[in-house]
């Protein structure tokens, strides 16, 4: 799935690995569209810790790509989430939250 989102242009995963070449997280940009893109992510419950550094990283790549702008959701019981696309830039997006049941929503432009 990952290589085939980059052959098409379609979609961009990246993969932290563990020394013993484990996948210990991921980070994507979900649509090549550069105004407003989504981003996701995943960490293993033993790497917790690394998100915010990646997170960091991702919109740098993305800012040299020329994105304008990301969004990302989080459901809204899923504070960990919001805090981490606060801490790394991210805006609460109050009008996309409050038409969505199950998300909360945030921005960040470049």
């Amino acid at each position: 799935m990952g290589r085939k989102g980059w052959k098409e242009n379609k979609h961009f995963i990246f993969l932290l690995m563990t020394q013993n070449g484990d996948i210990a997280a991921c980070i994507d940009i979900k649509s090549p569209y550069l105004k407003n893109a989504e981003i996701g992510y995943w960490a293993s419950r033993s790497h917790r810790g690394c998100m915010t550094n990646t997170s960091i990283a991702l919109l740098k790549l993305a800012n040299v790509a020329g994105y304008t702008g990301l969004f990302g959701r989080a459901k809204k019981e899923n504070t960990a989430s919001a805090k981490l696309l606060l801490r790394t830039g991210f805006k609460y997006d109050m009008k996309e939250s409050e038409n969505c049941k199950t998300y909360n929503y945030y921005n960040v432009c470049f």
